[in-house]
C-alpha cells in the first residue's frame, strides 16, 4: 500500500532530462538558423555594396570618357581605365565563379579589383557558389552580364575615340558620333543598375 518515495521520484528526473534534451536541441537548431540568416543578409549586404561600387565605377569611366573626347587629355583617358577597372575586376571574379572548376585566388583577385571590401569577398564567393542557380540569384546575375557586356562595348569605344584622337587628321564628326555612343551606354546601363 504504502510506495517507496525512490520509485515515485524516479520517473520525474528522466522525464525532465528529455525534456532538456529537447529544450537544447530546439536551441541549437535556433543558434544555427540564426547564424545561417545572418550569414546569408552579410553576403546579400556585400553584394548591393558591390553593386554600388560597379555602378559608381561605371558613371565615373563614361564621364571620364566623354570628357576625353571632349578634351583629348589623356588624363581623363587614364581615369576611364581606371574606373572600368572595377566592373572589369567583378566580371572576372564572375567568369572564374562560373566555372565548374574554378580557381579561388582568381576569383578573390577580380572581386579585389572590383573594389570590394576584402572582408566581404568570402562571402561574395560563398553566396555566388551555393546560390547562383536560384531564381532570385539568376536575375540579378543576367543583369550583371547586361552590365558586363555594355562595359566591353563601352571599352571599344574607347580605343575607337583614342584613335580618333591620336589620328594625324582626327575627324569632330567621328568623335561626335562616338561620343554620342558612350552617352548610350551610359543611359542604357541605368535601368539594370535599377
Amino acid at each position: 500500500m504504502f510506495r517507496s518515495r525512490s520509485v515515485q521520484r524516479s520517473p520525474l528526473p528522466w522525464k525532465l532530462l528529455a525534456v532538456a534534451f529537447i529544450f537544447l536541441g530546439i536551441t541549437a537548431i535556433s543558434v544555427a538558423m540564426t547564424f545561417a540568416a545572418i550569414a546569408v543578409q552579410s553576403a546579400v549586404r556585400s553584394y548591393v555594396a558591390g553593386e554600388g561600387y560597379w555602378s559608381k565605377a561605371q558613371r565615373d569611366a563614361a564621364f571620364s570618357l566623354y570628357r576625353y573626347g571632349q578634351t583629348g587629355d589623356r588624363e581623363y583617358l587614364r581615369r576611364f581605365e581606371e574606373s572600368v577597372a572595377v566592373p572589369l575586376g567583378d566580371r572576372s571574379a564572375r567568369l572564374e565563379l562560373e566555372k565548374p572548376e574554378s580557381d579561388r585566388a582568381v576569383a578573390v583577385q577580380g572581386f579585389l579589383d572590383g573594389g570590394n571590401h576584402p572582408a566581404d569577398v568570402p562571402s561574395l564567393i560563398w553566396l555566388y557558389r551555393c546560390c547562383h542557380r536560384l531564381p532570385q540569384l539568376q536575375r540579378t546575375i543576367t543583369y550583371w552580364r547586361g552590365g558586363d557586356a555594355h562595359i566591353l562595348e563601352m571599352q571599344a569605344v574607347a580605343r575607337e575615340l583614342q584613335r580618333e584622337i591620336e589620328s594625324a587628321w582626327p575627324s569632330e564628326i567621328r568623335i561626335s558620333e562616338l561620343l554620342t555612343r558612350v552617352e548610350d551606354l551610359n543611359d542604357s546601363v541605368h535601368p539594370l543598375e535599377a
